[in-house]
């Protein structure tokens, strides 16, 4: 049956092709891009933040006070919030899940609360609570260590989301997951939800991918989907798109680094400095289409000279996953490495896998907000990132707390000094940000994956 031409809205489920499904089915264990993506829409944080709003925007608060050192944050819960079941989501049900957060050692993210006075005692297992953290029926209450003027930016994690007392499997969100499998995830709309004749009560993600449509194009022009992935598409494939209405760009696009921390083999500052330094970036550009406009080269500010570079001869391995345009990226960088004595052996690894054998692996990282916060304090926090007592790192933490202070158009100032310093330390090379694509049916409305928001029919 073709969804498109189902008129009863209510069971019309509406479908959305995703080239890669996220790496842990479990809104407490989001460690991926498309788990973020997906499940935020099961969650129900304090604050979101949406496409078009960069700026962390009430969810479930009703007032909020600050010190003015911004030390000290206390927030009003909302008394119209239920758990599916019907009982009501109070604030030691966002305690609870905060704290269930920040004890798992495996969590990717636990780090964005290490100014909660008291995280490093609760994640270490030295203490069950949170010292600083406290809450009622209807508030909490965090007291930090250090300021930080975008604490309330850090409360848009999906993950900091209410945790049931007796039922944690709960979701507190607009939809929660009713099938899994190998190639797809299905989501429902839960009852406090429901109340606008348009909502899509039924979302399903296809995670199929055949070798004869690896985009979902062919299913978009049948009808079988009404959304695609923001993706990167061939140069030749979006020229056929792009003249049509439901042709989206997203925008700020997919950034491509080649990072040492995910893999398992060490490699030496200097020999990322030399990698940074003789990758044409405009070439690469070239390679992958003819219109050029879309992408941006970028690298270092300094500018190293052939003395400051080591001349020995380096053979690397260079984990991908096989995503397009991955290939036809590494390839270009094993052809440029060559050419400056470097050898670059290929390996291709599962989506999301640990390459114990390989020196960097090539990854793609959506940059959309609240990211490069987490990417920066992730960094600081990492214990292979210098040692504590550097001039280095002191530096870097210094620059950060700046950035947690200060408005955005500084913090792009502030961020762009920090990827400096980490290029500096071969804590990852930028190689070119990509743009990001879309089909979306005009059956639909430009919904975004946002916290608490179902989507909608057109």
């Amino acid at each position: 049956m073709n969804p498109f031409q189902d008129n009863n809205i209510e069971d019309r489920i509406l479908r959305v092709f995703c080239d890669v499904k996220p790496l842990k089915n479990s809104l407490a264990s989001l460690c991926d891009h498309s788990g973020w993506r997906i499940y935020s829409l099961c969650s129900l944080p304090m604050f979101t933040m949406t496409d078009s709003n960069f700026d962390p925007v009430p969810l479930t608060v009703l007032e909020q006070e600050s010190s003015k050192d911004h030390c000290f944050y206390r927030f009003q819960i909302r008394s119209d919030l239920f758990w599916n079941d019907g009982s009501q989501i109070t604030g030691f049900d966002y305690k609870r899940g905060i704290e269930h957060l920040c004890s798992d050692p495996s969590h990717r993210f636990r780090s964005i609360f290490l100014d909660v006075d008291g995280y490093k005692e609760l994640s270490s297992g030295s203490e069950k609570s949170l010292r600083g953290l406290k809450a009622g029926k209807d508030w909490v209450s965090f007291q930090l260590r250090n300021a930080n003027i975008l604490f309330p930016m850090l409360l848009t994690f999906p993950g900091a989301s209410p945790r049931h007392a007796k039922h944690p499997e709960l979701m507190p969100g607009a939809y929660t997951v009713t099938e899994v499998s190998h190639q797809s995830l299905k989501l429902r709309l839960q009852e406090p939800f429901f109340g606008h004749t348009k909502q899509a009560n039924i979302i399903e993600f296809d995670f199929s991918l055949p070798q004869s449509d690896p985009y979902g194009l062919e299913r978009w022009r049948a009808g079988k989907v009404h959304e695609t992935w923001d993706c990167y598409f061939p140069y030749e494939k979006t020229a056929d798109f792009e003249s049509l209405p439901e042709f989206n760009q997203s925008n700020p696009g997919i950034y491509v680094t080649l990072k040492p921390q995910l893999c398992g083999q060490k490699i030496s500052a200097g020999i990322i400095k030399k990698l940074n330094m003789i990758l044409d970036r405009d070439a690469i550009c070239h390679h992958l289409c003819s219109d050029v406009r879309s992408f941006y080269g970028f690298s270092s500010d300094k500018k190293y000279t052939l003395n400051d570079l080591e001349t020995t001869r380096e053979t690397l391995i260079i984990a991908w996953e096989d995503f397009i345009p991955n290939k036809d990226l590494v390839k270009c960088i094993q052809k440029q490495a060559k050419k400056s004595g470097i050898d670059v052996e290929l390996r291709k690894v599962n989506y999301g896998e640990h390459c114990k054998d390989a020196h960097l692996k090539l990854t793609l990282i959506h940059q959309s907000f609240p990211d490069p916060l987490l990417f920066y304090r992730g960094e600081l926090t990492d214990p292979s990132f210098c040692d504590r007592s550097s001039s280095i790192w002191l530096n870097y933490a210094k620059i950060f707390t700046q950035y947690q202070r200060s408005g955005r158009e500084i913090r792009k100032d502030q961020g762009r000094v920090m990827d400096i310093i980490l290029q500096e330390q071969g804590r990852f090379i930028p190689i070119v940000s990509l743009p990001g694509y879309l089909l979306r049916s005009q059956l639909i409305e430009k919904n975004e994956y946002s916290p608490g928001k179902p989507w909608r029919w057109a």
